[in-house]
């Protein structure tokens, strides 16, 4: 069994489970319980951990829920042990983030939680009988090797970098596509973005009557700032974002006896919807599909020539795809 103080592990239960722990009277009925431990080398087994679970409950876990629960904590190795617990219990689900200088003291943790959600009297019964048998424990300060970074505090703010795609329409005459990169700041169920984007490929306007043919090849270059707010599950992200975009129209005339080079400014705010798929705690695949509203839209014409080259759209739409890691 599992070795803890449990005194302060329940403290710590207490504190980061804003995951609810039922206090009323027992249902009838029996839900089902799934736990998956996903650990590197050198931590506890998921047999121990879940051995951990029955120890704490007096009895095997997967008979005691009311509901069904699921629970997922994946552990992870940076300055400290981080395990990144998603739970669905019912129709409720729940995540959190614990950090602490051990896996050890991660799998303490997680086993203690988990027993609370499931039955939080048995815990507390428990509790009152290793008070009662056992000392009190005792603080220790614990110096790192000689050689090892000192374990900084539990993060609440994470970075995030990645390349994307972007595709758009009504910006330039055809839809056009590009590529970029992005940076940002994750916290909790906020995230805050700077993308990068040019346009891969020139976009070809249609010919104008007179002169015969004569038409104009655009690029963009954009930037692009975004704040967003999302409901985050084991898997999936779903959010809404607002954003401001600065940019460049760059657009060349061709087929008319003088042509010339004009570079356009850019100015947009948008808004619209994402979706992150998590591939693994670090990996994700962000979507963004947003409405934009440019407060400048520059109109392309042929010098002393009738008829408009280009003009971009009232509200014009853009389409990014990304891949991108958190550190």
């Amino acid at each position: 069994m599992l070795r803890s103080s449990f005194a302060w592990l329940a403290s710590l239960a207490v504190a980061c489970c804003a995951l609810a722990c039922p206090t009323a009277g027992r249902a009838e009925g029996r839900g089902t319980f799934d736990f998956a431990w996903i650990a590197p080398d050198g931590c506890p087994s998921p047999v121990a951990v879940r051995a951990e679970i029955d120890a704490l409950l007096k009895g095997a876990a997967r008979s005691l829920p009311r509901e069904n629960l699921t629970v997922q904590a994946t552990v992870e190795r940076g300055a400290l042990w981080l395990v990144t617990l998603e739970t669905q219990s019912g129709t409720s689900r729940g995540h959190r983030r614990i950090e602490a200088a051990t896996c050890q003291g991660l799998a303490n943790a997680t086993a203690l939680i988990v027993a609370l959600m499931i039955d939080p009297d048995a815990v507390a019964a428990r509790g009152s009988e290793s008070e009662a048998s056992e000392p009190p424990p005792v603080a220790v300060a614990v110096e790192p090797e000689a050689g090892q970074p000192r374990p900084r505090s539990p993060r609440a703010t994470f970075g995030l970098a990645g390349l994307c795609a972007t595709g758009s329409l009504g910006i330039l005459p055809e839809p056009d596509v590009g590529v970029g990169a992005h940076i940002g700041l994750l916290r909790r169920h906020f995230r805050v973005e700077l993308r990068g984007a040019f346009g891969a490929r020139e976009v070809r306007s249609a010919g104008l009557a007179d002169p015969p043919g004569a038409y104009g090849r655009f690029r963009s270059y954009s930037a692009l700032a975004a704040g967003c707010w999302a409901a985050a599950w084991p898997a999936i992200e779903l959010g809404s974002c607002a954003n401001l975009e600065l940019g460049l129209l760059h657009g060349v005339g061709v087929g008319a006896s003088q042509t010339a080079t004009r570079n356009a400014a850019w100015f947009a705010l948008g808004a619209g919807g994402m979706v992150v798929v998590k591939a693994t705690p670090r990996l994700h695949f962000p979507v963004h599909l947003d409405a934009m509203v440019p407060l400048l839209r520059p109109n392309f014409v042929f010098t002393n020539v009738e008829g408009r080259i280009f003009r971009p759209w009232l509200v014009g739409m853009r389409l990014t795809l990304g891949v991108e890691l958190q550190f």
